[in-house]
């Protein structure tokens, strides 16, 4: 039982990194979007307009991955209670 609530509280920890990562990039982009979108256009050779599509995707895949594995964390401490509670 205690390799189950170890990995339950890693893969907590790990949801709080990627929140604090999707908030950091997030920032990052809305306060300096012209000096970043510059650099990638020039690194990739493309236009500022697809830069910023791609950065509206890039956010929106990476809020749905930790939306799903939050989903995954809580699935898994319920069954996790009520495989507890049965052996108890």
């Amino acid at each position: 039982m205690s390799n189950l609530q170890t990995l339950t509280t890693f893969l907590g920890w790990c949801s709080v990194i990627n929140v604090i990562a999707l908030l950091v990039a997030s920032l990052m982009l809305m306060l300096m979007r012209n000096f970043v979108a510059g650099i990638h256009g020039k690194m990739f050779g493309v236009s500022t307009e697809e830069i910023s599509l791609a950065y509206v995707h890039y956010l929106a895949n990476y809020k749905i991955a930790i939306v799903a594995d939050k989903r995954r964390l809580v699935e898994r401490r319920t069954c996790a209670n009520k495989h507890r509670r049965n052996n108890d």
